[in-house]
Formats: structure tokens, C-alpha cells, sequence
């Protein structure tokens, strides 16, 4: 696509246009976001940008129609910080129905949609001042979303059974509190299938002369979508569905996480979408070099200019401004050379200020939760570096050696990343800062678990900063 358009571009320069025609390449970037109302959550406009090819036809010396083709991309953030709903679900291990119900928790989702827009336009121009209108048809050429979430609990509600069914050990079937199981930090991935956009669109702007046969249009635009572009009949799946194999699988269940665009919540025995209507809409800033144009354009004098002697005055205040310019020059480098060296002097104290993060909290005695006074030394030197650096969260981790059971681990691995984040909120880290913990038994051993020593080592706690 992009050596098609380099190439189309270069042959513009080679037309020998009329007056009548004009060739263009443009490209405008700014807000360009796909716009909907969310029932539930928060929808969070985005950036983007087009660029493409224009022809421009003038019928009239100041009045021209204009078409081409361009690519848009569009992008928008959803953010639900808490969402509790529940669908009918059915187990095909056990052969009966059940409620499946989940609690969903700081979960954001990234939209992007990219267009090949096609535009019809009537443009005004008067002197350098230029203002255009009309609509564009936008066919989808790509639609995609991409998911996370901070935790998702799901329960299972069975005839004959207590309430709350699923627990911690039942992960494997899609039950209980994820990522802490076997999701860490999940990605939830959806292609999306957009329809036709009709577009409004505005431009406004200058138009300056570059020499007789290539201008340059700058100016601002709108582009405003006039329907959905995305069916809200087709928000049949549920926000969080229960996958459910058959057969010999169908003991391993899961879960799939839906797009908010294709799917609805239920609450209080009643289902919502999450959106009726999604519609692209960007403003910017645009730019369009054109060759061709208006025969009334204003041309340059066939005549040879006569050239004149300098005089010293001229002479002198050319070499004045010559000398200007160049200890301007001298002083933008110097002002970009210090500006490098602090931002990698910057760069450089950021990372070490992570790696004193997530140097390992170790030694502790084999059945030991609780920090000791060694320990919380250690810890203190990295909280003095969070507070320093308040961007930074973590996750928390515990670890143990091999002695025990894995029920004993885990409990003691997730008792001592309890207990060290209990301490980090004490000593001020915001609660926030902390995405969450884990137990990692002796899975992740620093040393081989061969000696008292080595098994020390191993028992700790890990503080891990999310460079997301």
C-alpha cells in the first residue's frame, strides 16, 4: 500500500496538468475515535489519522469538486471498573444446567477500525482562504480489539448445591478468581466486522502558492459519522461466556471474554447491551500538497528579474544576519545535546531504580509469613524507591522451597505476598499501585533446592514492576 502510494505520488510530479485538474497527496492526524455511549463503563476517545490521494476538478476559477481515496484509522478505549452479571450456561460434565455468574474487575478494552474512505466535495476558494464540504463512504478494511483485566471471578450456581459452587481448586472448569490460577495477566482478543461509514465532512484552511504549478493546503477538518457501523443485533453473546468442550475435554472447561461491541450483560434476570450504536468521528489537522489548479491561479512573470549590485549596507547586514543564524544554530544543538543527556542520564536512573525494585526479598525461615527486621530494611529501601517514582506499580509474589506440600506452598507462597503487600500499604504505597499477588510455591527456584542455603535463598518474595 505504501510503495502504491509513493509511486502514484511521484507520477504527480511528472503530469503536465491544465488548469482545470489538480493532483494532490494529503494526510491529517488528530482525534479519530469511534464514538459510543456505553450502558456500563467508560468510553474513552482515541488518535489517528488518514492519508491518501486526491484529484480536484475547478468548474470555475474559485469552485472545484473533490474525490480520492484515503486511509483512516480510528481508535477508542473502554474501561469498566467493576461488573457483576450472570448467563445460563450448561455443564456437559455433569449434564445439567446451572447459572453461570461472573464479577468482573478493572477490565480495558482497546478498539481500532481502519477504513478505506472514499470523498465527494465541493470546495470554495477565495485569495489563500479555502473551505470545503460534503460526506465520505468508508468501506472496512480491518477491525480488531484487545482486552485485559485486573481479576474475574466466576461462580457456578447448581440445583442442589450451596449457593456459591465454585472454588479456588475448580480454575481448571473456569471456575473461581483469575488471573491468580492459570490466566495471569490474560489478553482477550476479537476481530470485529464493521459496516459501511457515511461520513459528513468539513475542511477549512489557507492555500499558499509554491510556484506556478504546486500549492500546499493547510487547514483543519471534520469528519462525523452519520450511522452505526457496527450491528447492535449482533450483541447476542454474553460479556463473559462459558466454553464448554465435549466429549473426553469436557471436564477441562473456561471461559471466552467478549468485545463490548458484540455482547451484553445480564443483571437482575435482564439482559443490556453494552452499546446501540458506534460511529467513527475524527478532528485534526491536515495537510495537502496539490499540483495542478485554477487557470486564474496566480502565475509568475515570464521576465527576467534584473539583479542589482549589493551595496556595502546590504552587504554587511547579510553577513550580520549569516553570523545571527548561525550561533542560533549553535545554541538549538547545544540545547538538543543537554536535553539528550538528561533524558538518558533520566532513563538510566529509572532503570536502576527497577532493578533495586525487584531484587528478591530472601531467607526466610521455612514456615516464616511475616517479614523480619532484615526483611523490612529491604522492603523499605524499595518503598523509598516507589515513592520516588509514583508511576511504577507491582505485582507481588511469593516463593518457597521444596520442602512441603503443594497445598502447603501455595498457602505459605500467597501468605507471604499478603503479608509483604500489608506492609507496603502501612509504610504509604497506595493499595492501587499493587496489581496483585501470587504464590509460586518452589516453581521458579533461584538455585537448585540442594542445601539448606540454596533453599533460603529460595524462600522469598519478589516484587515485579508492570512496565505496561
Amino acid at each position: 500500500m505504501k510503495k502504491f502510494i509513493i509511486i502514484i505520488s511521484l507520477s504527480f510530479l511528472g503530469i503536465s496538468a491544465s488548469g482545470q485538474h489538480e493532483f494532490s497527496v494529503h494526510g491529517g492526524g488528530g482525534l479519530s475515535t469511534l464514538g459510543y455511549n456505553p450502558a456500563a463503563g467508560n468510553q474513552h476517545n482515541g488518535f489517528g489519522g488518514h492519508f491518501g490521494l486526491g484529484y480536484g476538478y475547478f468548474f470555475t476559477p474559485k469552485w472545484s469538486l473533490l474525490t480520492g481515496a484515503e486511509f483512516a484509522l480510528y481508535n477508542s478505549k473502554f474501561k469498566l471498573p467493576d461488573l457483576s452479571t450472570e448467563s445460563p450456561a450448561h455443564d456437559n460434565y455433569h449434564g445439567i444446567d446451572f447459572n453461570f455468574r461472573s464479577t468482573v474487575k478493572d477490565y480495558e478494552e482497546k478498539q481500532r477500525g481502519g477504513f478505506l474512505q472514499i470523498p465527494l466535495m465541493a470546495r470554495y476558494t477565495s485569495g489563500i482562504f479555502y473551505v470545503a464540504g460534503g460526506g465520505k463512504i468508508g468501506f472496512p478494511l480491518s477491525g480488531k480489539t484487545s482486552g485485559k483485566t485486573g481479576s474475574i471471578k466466576n461462580e457456578g450456581e447448581y440445583p442442589n448445591e450451596p449457593p456459591s459452587y465454585a472454588e479456588e481448586e475448580l480454575w481448571f472448569r473456569g471456575f473461581g478468581t483469575f488471573p491468580n490460577k492459570d490466566y495471569p495477566n490474560r489478553n482477550y482478543d476479537n476481530s470485529l466486522d464493521f459496516n459501511i461509514a457515511f461520513l459528513l465532512s468539513l475542511e477549512t484552511g489557507f492555500k499558499f502558492a509554491l510556484t506556478e504549478k504546486m500549492s500546499l493546503y493547510t487547514g483543519a477538518y471534520l469528519d462525523y459519522g452519520l450511522n452505526s457501523i457496527y450491528k447492535s443485533s449482533s450483541a447476542s453473546e454474553a460479556f463473559v461466556a462459558y466454553r464448554n468442550p465435549s466429549g473426553d475435554d469436557s471436564r477441562n472447561a473456561g471461559f471466552d471474554l467478549n468485545s463490548v461491541f458484540c455482547s451484553q450483560y445480564a443483571q437482575d434476570g435482564a439482559s443490556h447491551k453494552f452499546t446501540d450504536k458506534v460511529s467513527p468521528m475524527a478532528v485534526g489537522i491536515k495537510l495537502r500538497l496539490a499540483f495542478g489548479g485554477s487557470k486564474s491561479a496566480p502565475q509568475f512573470e515570464n521576465t527576467q528579474l534584473q539583479k542589482q549590485q549589493p551595496t556595502d549596507d546590504d552587504e554587511a547586514a547579510r553577513r550580520a544576519a549569516e553570523a545571527e543564524a548561525e550561533a542560533a544554530r549553535r545554541a538549538a544543538e547545544e540545547q538538543a545535546q543537554r536535553e539528550e543527556a538528561e533524558r538518558l542520564a533520566r532513563e538510566a536512573a529509572r532503570r536502576s531504580a527497577i532493578e533495586t525494585i525487584q531484587q528478591p526479598v530472601s531467607n526466610h525461615l521455612i514456615s516464616q509469613i511475616a517479614p523480619e527486621e532484615r526483611q523490612r530494611n529491604e522492603m523499605d529501601k524499595k518503598i523509598a524507591v516507589l515513592q520516588q517514582y509514583p508511576e511504577l506499580r507491582i505485582y507481588i509474589n511469593g516463593h518457597t522451597c521444596d520442602i512441603g506440600t503443594t497445598a502447603t506452598n501455595e498457602r505459605i507462597g500467597l501468605q507471604r505476598a499478603e503479608r509483604a503487600k500489608a506492609y507496603l500499604i502501612s509504610q504509604g504505597i497506595a493499595e492501587n499501585r499493587i496489581l496483585g499477588i501470587a504464590s509460586k510455591r518452589d516453581t521458579e527456584a533461584l538455585v537448585p533446592n540442594t542445601n539448606e542455603e540454596n533453599r533460603l535463598k529460595n524462600r522469598r518474595v519478589e516484587f515485579i514492576v508492570d512496565n505496561k
